[in-house]
């Protein structure tokens, strides 16, 4: 079974440049809203990470001081594999890499390497209650990193609906190969033929999986060529993520001097 990474709850405030150092780490515009949102690293994404969440981060990156979080430390439930979290770190920075996410851009920002979120989460407990997030799985999963011929075995063992015969029609609502089709497939006439033929006279499983197979494999081709170039070089990996997880740290800094003057910590600078 593999398994869908959750998502964390967005959240925005206003963007501010920081102290950052000019030289080392790409600046982002200081007008823009700031969004933050990431994806626990349970291994490599799927293709229901480009439908629910990666679309929109590409868009999003463009229009807004983005942060996308490597939750690493939200894996409590797999404590016991830690090797397993590590690499996901990795596999998790070259998906977003691949499907164009840009560090230049945005910020990718590892959990672990700012450390003032866990303290906030602290005082907020105080607060407010933590909401716990769902994990959420699915049977099947069509990882962006997957080569041609796997995702051609995946789509061939898929469920495709009750039994019938291949020119037997049936109810396109039970058949989930139409539900990738309508995600996922670019060529909406197509897929309407597809759907009036199926209900009216019958369309073979063959054909609705080999069109799925194409549609599949044409997403994910260029995704496969730019993942490839990326892990020739995980140096600029590396770079993407320290100069993101950087970018956070500053701002996460300037926001806990702010919650400790709320709350009057500063019980070390009294009685000088």
């Amino acid at each position: 079974m593999a398994e869908q990474n959750s998502l964390i709850a967005v959240g925005t405030g206003t963007g501010t440049s920081g102290a950052v150092d000019r030289s080392s780490i790409a600046t982002l515009p200081a007008t823009r809203k700031r969004i933050l949102t990431g994806i626990r690293p349970t291994g490599p994404l799927h293709l229901g990470h480009c439908a629910g969440a990666l679309e929109n981060w590409l868009k999003l990156q463009n229009e807004y001081d983005c942060y996308f979080l490597i939750a690493d430390y939200q894996f409590a439930d797999h404590a016991q594999d830690l090797a397993r979290v590590r690499n996901a770190v990795w596999e998790v920075a070259l998906d977003w890499l691949a499907v164009g996410l840009d560090p230049e851009r945005a910020s990718f920002v590892i959990e672990s390497g700012v450390p003032e979120h866990t303290e906030l989460t602290t005082w907020l407990a105080w607060f407010l209650p933590i909401g716990m997030h769902t994990e959420l799985t699915t049977w099947l999963a069509w990882f962006l990193r997957d080569s041609a011929d796997v995702v051609a075995k995946k789509v061939r063992v898929m469920y495709a609906g009750p039994p019938r015969g291949a020119n037997e029609p049936g109810e396109v609502e039970a058949d989930p190969v139409f539900g990738y089709l309508d995600a996922f497939d670019n060529d909406a006439a197509e897929v309407s033929d597809l759907k009036e033929r199926y209900e009216v006279h019958g369309v073979s499983n063959a054909e609705l999986k080999d069109r799925l197979t194409q549609v599949l494999n044409e997403l994910l081709e260029p995704i496969r060529q730019r993942r490839a170039q990326y892990e020739g070089n995980m140096v600029r990996v590396r770079e993407a993520l320290e100069h993101g997880t950087g970018r956070a740290r500053v701002i996460a800094r300037e926001t806990m001097e702010r919650v400790h003057d709320a709350l009057d910590l500063g019980y070390l600078r009294k009685y000088k």
